[in-house]
């Protein structure tokens, strides 16, 4: 067991080693403080201070030096033009024919409008006789060369000259209406082509198409969806 004098030496030099570590600390630090202040400063006093001179701006023709030449400009190249093509050599005048010895050939005509053509009757044994009709036999025109049935330009005829009422007139006069018939037999473009002269017979023509309708259907094998018909009535 220690004797209590020496405990207390003891804590005194313990007291003592901590007071100069913690003076020997602040110490330390107080010195690396004063350094990074003085140390900028006494590098800063040591550069040498920035000197400014006069200069005086002289022209270059004071100092008696030419001046530079100009640049050449660019040469711009020039490209051979293409040969031209040679003009064409004028043509000869043909030769007109000799009106003693060579003919002209023949114009062709201007087409004209669709108007009844004479139409070989066939018929069908159930179709009407269209000679006794106001139509005649040759007065249906049809623009369709290819319908070539017959029994159904028979119940056309039939329906309008069910519906035909001739107008009192006299002597022989004739009038041509135009119509299109659809595929279910509907008519459109109704219209007097050529007139007879007298405005009743006319009316009483166009009268008749316009009541029969609708007409029949068109052939089921026949390709066109409708038919132009020109009609005669005498």
């Amino acid at each position: 067991m220690k004797h209590p004098a020496n405990v207390i030496l003891s804590r005194r030099a313990q007291s003592t080693r901590k007071l100069w570590a913690i003076v020997f600390s602040i110490a330390l630090h107080g010195v690396l403080i004063l350094a990074s202040i003085l140390i900028p400063t006494l590098l800063a006093q040591a550069r040498p201070p920035i000197e400014f001179r006069t200069v005086n701006i002289v022209p270059v023709q004071a100092l008696g030096v030419p001046d530079p030449e100009p640049a050449p400009e660019p040469v711009e190249e020039t490209r051979p033009e293409p040969p031209r093509p040679a003009a064409p050599e004028p043509s000869k005048p043909e030769r007109m024919p000799s009106p003693t010895t060579e003919k002209p050939e023949p114009r062709p005509r201007p087409s004209a409008p669709v108007a009844p053509r004479p139409r070989q009757r066939r018929g069908s044994p159930l179709g009407s006789d269209i000679a006794s009709s106001p139509f005649g036999a040759d007065g249906v025109g049809l623009d369709n060369p290819d319908f070539t049935y017959d029994y159904y330009v028979d119940q056309m005829l039939s329906m309008i000259g069910g519906a035909w009422v001739r107008p009192r007139v006299v002597g022989r006069i004739e009038a041509i209406v135009h119509f299109r018939i659809a595929r279910d037999g509907t008519v459109s473009d109704l219209r007097l082509v050529t007139s007879s002269g007298n405005r009743a017979f006319d009316d009483a023509a166009l009268r008749a198409v316009s009541a029969a309708a609708p007409l029949p259907p068109l052939p089921a094998s026949f390709s066109a969806d409708s038919l132009g018909v020109s009609l005669a009535v005498r």
